[in-house]
C-alpha cells in the first residue's frame, strides 16, 4: 500500500497499545510482585502452610 495508513491500520493502534501495556503489567506482576509476596506474607502476621490446619 505504498506507505499510506488505512482505516484498519489506525484502528488497530489504540488496541495494540492496550494488549501491549496489559502484557507489560502481567509481566511486571510476574516478575516483582509475586516473588515478594511470601516477605509481605510474613510482615503481615501470616503463619503455616495452604490451609494445613497446624
Amino acid at each position: 500500500m505504498d506507505g499510506a495508513t488505512t482505516k484498519g491500520d489506525t484502528m488497530r493502534r489504540p488496541a495494540q497499545l492496550i494488549i501491549s501495556a496489559t502484557v507489560f503489567v502481567d509481566l511486571l506482576g510476574f516478575t516483582l510482585i509475586l516473588p515478594a509476596l511470601p516477605f509481605y506474607a510474613t510482615e503481615l502476621g501470616a503463619t503455616g502452610g495452604c490451609g494445613s490446619g497446624r
